[in-house]
């Protein structure tokens, strides 16, 4: 590629991100619609569903920056489940359309990896409707651990709105996240007991046979056991009662218990409680990792990269930590990188910024080739 500076674009669901590359932050990022009106987003779960308004938005981008689409090269980025159909599409417009002089294509959930500086990670990305788990080796891809759930962060904040009456979608954005950082210590300490409790189970069974023979003091002991989970639940019974206060930034007090919300994440963790038929995060990012081969599963615990803006709410990581603990406590766990909603972009500002050979598809090559000399 040429010398001259090149322009690194990502379409999601929620915004879209636009700026030239070698820079930490994009220029732009804006809603990719109307949150006012479902039906003018032109991407549902990653897909392009109405073109039309897909390329004036594009167009738009390009004119904020008061720039001509011709005179830069530019990076795309789409979602790991877009087809080649949905890719040829994209290729399309962009020389067709915009004549941009060179072309470069590449999936979202490997540019974190040149933004943490590693070639080998867990990807687990919370889009706005979709939850991906992508582990990398070197750079590639193993397909066997991909795991895809249709869940992400609009189902918090919908599950938020409708427990909660609110129809200003940035207010319960904002609620959201104020509840969570609230309650992320309750929810940390709650798992913690959870852990401790199964511990307990575990060493009850192993003393059963010393316990059997010691019947007389085993029942007095049963007596003792109901009165303290009386107790227990009484205690329980008061938390879940419990009151918290909140002003949102239009000035409404909000109160709400941990009965109503224990967390606007928890339908992450518990789906089935929300009426959604897959498993918890936590254990999609086990599945996930022991479906790769065993010599790669202590690299890719102790290298997991969380992206998105619904990885930002406070508590998350030690919630994942203290779920999968309870999942198998041997493992060692760590997270690699900040500013998960930005990871994708900035990895793909980095790519664009490099001297690789063959990365870019000049415009030439296109008429001459059409697509699938991206597929080559």
């Amino acid at each position: 590629m040429e010398s001259k500076t090149s322009l690194v674009l990502k379409s999601g669901s929620y915004t879209l991100q636009f700026g030239f590359s070698g820079e930490s932050q994009p220029d732009i990022t804006e809603f990719t619609y109307n949150k006012k009106d479902d039906s003018s987003n032109p991407i549902l779960k990653g897909m392009v569903q109405n073109w039309e308004i897909m390329e004036q938005k594009w167009k738009s981008l390009y004119e904020k920056l008061s720039i001509e689409s011709s005179d830069f090269p530019l990076l795309s980025i789409h979602p790991t489940q877009i087809g080649r159909k949905e890719i040829e599409k994209t290729i399309q417009i962009f020389f067709e359309s915009f004549s941009v002089p060179q072309l470069a294509i590449e999936d979202e959930n490997l540019l974190p990896l040149y933004s943490v500086g590693k070639h080998s990670a867990l990807v687990v990305n919370i889009g706005t409707e979709l939850t991906h788990c992508v582990p990398i080796v070197d750079g590639y891809v193993l397909d066997q651990g991909i795991i895809r759930k249709d869940i992400g962060g609009l189902h918090i904040t919908n599950n938020f709105q409708n427990i909660f009456s609110i129809e200003n979608y940035e207010i319960a954005e904002e609620l959201k996240i104020a509840i969570a950082e609230i309650r992320s210590q309750l929810q940390s300490s709650s798992t913690v007991k959870q852990k401790e409790e199964t511990k307990t189970e575990i060493q009850k069974k192993e003393k059963e046979n010393e316990e059997s023979k010691k019947i007389e003091n085993e029942n007095g002991e049963k007596e003792n056991e109901n009165e303290n989970e009386t107790e227990q639940e009484k205690e329980q019974e008061k938390e879940k009662e419990k009151e918290f206060n909140y002003q949102t930034s239009d000035k409404k007090d909000w109160k709400f218990t941990q009965q109503q919300q224990q967390s606007p994440s928890e339908i992450l963790f518990n789906p089935i409680q929300f009426q959604k038929q897959t498993k918890g995060l936590h254990k999609i990012i086990y599945e996930s990792i022991e479906n790769c081969p065993i010599s790669l599963r202590s690299s890719l615990f102790e290298n997991i990269i969380l992206v998105g803006s619904t990885m930002k709410i406070k508590g998350m990581k030690k919630r994942i930590k203290s779920e999968i603990a309870v999942l198998d406590p041997e493992i060692n766990l760590n997270f690699i990188g900040d500013n998960p909603s930005n990871l994708v972009w900035s990895g793909g500002s980095i790519l664009a910024s490099l001297n690789i050979p063959h990365f870019w598809v000049d415009k030439h090559e296109y008429n001459e080739q059409g697509p699938k000399v991206f597929f080559k």
